[in-house]
């Protein structure tokens, strides 16, 4: 099965994901590139044609027919989970792995991020640290009820996560379930 990482934006799912890719020799996929590769815009330009319905539109389309049915490792845009559609589809297809960070070090590595600004728009009326706070009131009780295994990302390395979810997916780690 695919290898499918979740989270909150700046939880490491694109960077963590390459390097897992790389260790376990498997294709890296980016959800959120994808789409802007496929509609020559950023994802602050899509949501401005086309607000947020269009760019989910686009990221619905990604999950039904650019995703692997396995092997992969994929790292998922914060709000894939808004759709059931896309829940049933990486749930047959992806072991789903949570990385968890507190908002305040999410929100941290945003605004040490420039590119996160430029290319990405704020998702609620206040934006900054309040909006981090709603967006995961709304999608961690979603991400906890889906995901197989979590990763606490605050302290570790990417090198470090990736190696972890590698142990658990060769059978190697117990514990950091999702649901605990």
């Amino acid at each position: 099965m695919n290898i499918a990482l979740l989270g909150l934006r700046a939880s490491g799912k694109t960077t963590v994901g390459r390097i897992l890719a790389q260790r376990m020799r498997r294709p890296f996929i980016d959800t959120d590139e994808l789409i802007i590769a496929q509609a020559g815009m950023t994802i602050r330009e899509i949501f401005e044609a086309e607000g947020e319905a269009g760019f989910r539109r686009r990221e619905r389309m990604v999950i039904r027919v650019d995703l692997p049915d396995d092997r992969g490792v994929i790292a998922l845009g914060g709000g894939v989970f808004t759709n059931e559609e896309n829940i049933r589809i990486l749930q047959a297809t992806s072991r789903l792995v949570w990385l968890r960070g507190t908002h305040e070090t999410l929100w941290n590595r945003m605004e040490g991020d420039p590119a996160t600004a430029a290319n990405r728009p704020n998702l609620t009326a206040e934006g900054g640290l309040p909006e981090v706070r709603r967006l995961a009131s709304l999608r961690e009780p979603v991400f906890r009820m889906v995901a197989e295994f979590a990763v606490e990302t605050d302290t570790k390395s990417p090198d470090e996560v990736a190696a972890e979810i590698e142990a658990w997916s060769n059978g190697g780690v117990r514990g950091g379930r999702a649901r605990t």
